[in-house]
């Protein structure tokens, strides 16, 4: 299966009002040259796709795009090809199943570059895979940020730069995004038909949005431990620097032992030392350490807990 194929396949299921549908397509005329471009331009119209001409594309754009309110047109959303070109007075052949426009700009100045959840599709031609992410990001900028967005390439560095620069959701490999996004027929995504947008969209999520989504999880929780150790070295007691947070500790109720014995680099006699004072013949492990207060003492403390635990 070739690509246009593939965008057909995804466009036009269930007559394109999946919203990871495609919305546009860019072609890199750097790995395709302009004759390769317009190849991919007669691939798309032999699987069954309509080239709109420039008066074409106008009549198009003024049904399918409510320049008043800045979106898509109640009277093309899930409409078939052949319906859109009934509505908007143009002819195309028995069995066109897509609409397809060639676009340069990205923006009100070119209104088929919003989303239109229905069988038409945008055509861009790029002169390098910068400017082609580029497009892909000012696409998404314009309409769709946090959403979806796909790339066919076998260039890993391409395909991390496009993920890298492309603020979406998700982003879809060498698959039909409609169907790439909302099952798991390509890949591991959770099936569903709403899709979360997360801080790039203002959603309050980006998931695949199923029945975890919508559980009440409680959690609760409750005070741990009601003694501390301080892990910290001579220098520090002397000072009183210990006394402060000592206090603070004592005042929240915690006993609370002092282990001072820790050199400048700590060594493993230090560590066994320490485990040795957290057992004191108790074999049991203070429920909170505070090493802070030097960084010998930190990795000190950190390592007698690990050394106790094990």
């Amino acid at each position: 299966m070739n690509h246009a194929e593939i965008y057909i396949l995804s466009k036009t299921f269930d007559n394109g009002t999946i919203c990871a549908s495609e919305q546009s397509v860019v072609v890199d005329q750097a790995v395709v040259d302009q004759a390769v471009a317009e190849q991919v331009l007669d691939r798309f119209i032999a699987q069954g796709a309509y080239l709109l001409s420039d008066e074409e594309k106008r009549k198009v754009e003024a049904v399918a795009i409510d320049e008043k309110r800045g979106s898509m047109s109640a009277a093309v959303v899930g409409q078939s090809a052949q319906k859109i070109a009934e509505v908007t007075g143009i002819h195309v052949p028995q069995g066109t199943k897509l609409l397809l426009a060639r676009l340069n700009e990205v923006g009100p100045q070119e209104p088929l570059s919003r989303e239109k959840l229905s069988p038409i599709l945008g055509f861009y031609v790029a002169r390098s895979p910068e400017e082609a992410i580029d497009l892909c990001d000012r696409l998404v900028h314009f309409g769709g940020l946090g959403h979806s967005s796909g790339i066919f390439s076998r260039n890993q560095d391409i395909i991390h730069s496009f993920s890298s620069r492309v603020k979406t959701s998700r982003i879809l490999e060498n698959v039909p995004t409609s169907l790439g996004a909302i099952v798991d027929i390509y890949n591991r995504m959770n099936p569903s038909l709403t899709l979360g947008c997360g801080a790039y969209g203002g959603n309050s999520t980006n998931d695949n949005v199923g029945v975890r989504n919508l559980l009440n999880i409680k959690r609760q929780s409750t005070r741990k431990g009601q003694r501390a150790l301080i892990v910290t070295d001579p220098t520090m007691v002397r000072l009183g620097y210990t006394d402060r947070v000592e206090h603070y500790l004592k005042q929240a109720g915690l006993h609370v032992e002092i282990f001072s014995d820790v050199e400048p680099d700590p060594s493993t006699d230090t560590v066994h030392r320490g485990v040795e004072f957290m057992a004191g013949g108790r074999r049991e492990q203070p429920d909170r350490r505070d090493p802070g207060l030097a960084h010998q003492a930190q990795r000190a403390g950190r390592l007698c807990g690990m050394r106790h635990q094990a």
